[in-house]
């Protein structure tokens, strides 16, 4: 999934995570935005004010007519709407007199009858201008022999006066070979000799939707992380490798805990998530770092967030990392003790009570200064998707009354 993809789908569900959510529940969130569920009296409105435009081929319009009824729900009755909506949008008045004087005519017919007379149509209309052409230069030709070459040059000139397009940047003004981005290599398809926006690729109609969404479940069991272990100043740590992080980063609780003495320096860094949130960078600190027979003297970026040290892209050049030797973490590898988690939560029960606590023999004042004028607001409005979390909210305040109704 792309960036685009996932702020759309974070946004959608927000203000939950989509580790939270299933596959089938994200393809739906998806779905719904991207391709919505059509509303069917306006696609049939669409299908009946749909007609043959100039030009249009029988073919084509058919065609139309066949893509706007997919989404009207016609059932058994689809033939006959598009036999009827066929013969109505006709231009050609002389194809919709001959359906009209065929009895029972169905759709099939219709098409046939209709391809016909066109074809037919076009033909002959070809042999009589090709036949009046031949004649107008031959009386010329008789009558005017000094003009006759700038006559017929004009007459070629105007049957082929259709701007020439090239093909590799869509321009109308030059030809192919002399075009300026022959050269240029296309970001869709990554072929040298033209660009994205006349790319035959981009015209595929797919599924944008599930092209997104797509995952090979089939090798699930080869996603899993990587880890290698380091020594820092004497104290071996388990890094997650991720060559899309630029420097290595741990958190400041493991900071504090293994390296309490070590200085921590200023820093103007900035780093930013793939879902274009920054982290809170609190300095970094010069460390001596061991990997097999490498020690080098490198920089460790400390940051205000709880999670398994980081291994960059500038250590993993500086220490020359094997990803031979790398070792595959495993879910169960990082998944807390369920019996360790059960001992702490009972040590500290009154910590984890989902009850708010209370400050027994304390009382609380407010002070308010002097000639001060109160304003009054009104409520603000709830999203409706909102409003059961916020009732329950307000209902379980009232069972712990922190608040009374009025």
């Amino acid at each position: 999934m792309g960036p685009e993809a996932y702020d759309v789908l974070c946004d959608k569900i927000s203000p939950e995570l989509p580790n939270t959510k299933t596959y089938v529940e994200l393809v739906d969130t998806m779905k719904s935005h991207f391709n919505p569920e059509p509303l069917e009296i306006a696609e049939n409105f669409r299908f009946l004010q749909r007609k043959q435009h100039e030009g249009e081929k029988v073919k084509d319009y058919l065609t139309a007519l066949q893509k706007l009824a997919i989404t009207c729900n016609f059932g058994q009755y689809l033939k006959k709407a598009l036999r009827n909506k066929f013969v109505f949008g006709l231009r050609a008045q002389n194809i919709q007199s001959r359906l009209l004087e065929v009895k029972d005519v169905t759709i099939e017919k219709a098409i046939e009858v209709a391809i016909s007379m066109e074809t037919s149509h076009r033909d002959a209309a070809q042999l009589h201008n090709a036949s009046g052409s031949v004649n107008q230069i031959t009386y010329k030709n008789k009558r005017l022999n000094n003009t006759s070459k700038n006559q017929s040059t004009t007459t070629n000139t105007n049957v082929t006066n259709k701007p020439i397009v090239c093909f590799r940047c869509g321009i109308n003004n030059h030809t192919a070979n002399k075009c300026m981005k022959k050269n240029l290599h296309c970001t869709s398809c990554n072929a040298k000799g033209h660009v994205s926006k006349v790319c035959l690729k981009n015209k595929a109609n797919a599924n944008q939707v599930e092209e997104i969404l797509s995952i090979n479940t089939e090798h699930i069991n080869y996603r899993e992380k990587f880890a290698v272990t380091l020594k820092l100043n004497d104290v071996l740590m388990e890094f997650e490798v991720d060559s899309g992080a630029a420097v290595s980063i741990i958190s400041r609780n493991l900071f504090q805990k293994f390296f309490p003495n070590l200085k921590l320096q200023t820093t103007n860094l900035k780093l930013i998530t793939y879902c274009k949130n920054e982290l809170e960078v609190m300095g970094y600190a010069e460390i001596t770092v061991t990997y097999k027979n490498i020690t080098k003297t490198l920089n460790l970026y400390i940051i205000n967030l709880d999670r398994k040290p980081l291994l960059g892209r500038e250590w993993i050049r500086q220490l020359a990392i094997d990803f031979v030797d790398v070792s595959q973490v495993t879910n169960s590898q990082i998944s807390p003790n369920p019996l360790a988690l059960e001992n702490i939560m009972n040590k500290y029960h009154t910590v984890f009570d989902e009850k708010i606590g209370k400050i027994l023999g304390l009382q609380a004042t407010l002070k308010f200064k002097d000639n001060i004028t109160p304003f009054f607001f009104k409520p603000r409005k709830v999203p409706y998707t909102l409003l059961p979390k916020v009732e329950k909210e307000l209902e379980f305040l009232e069972s712990e009354g922190v608040l009374t109704k009025i």
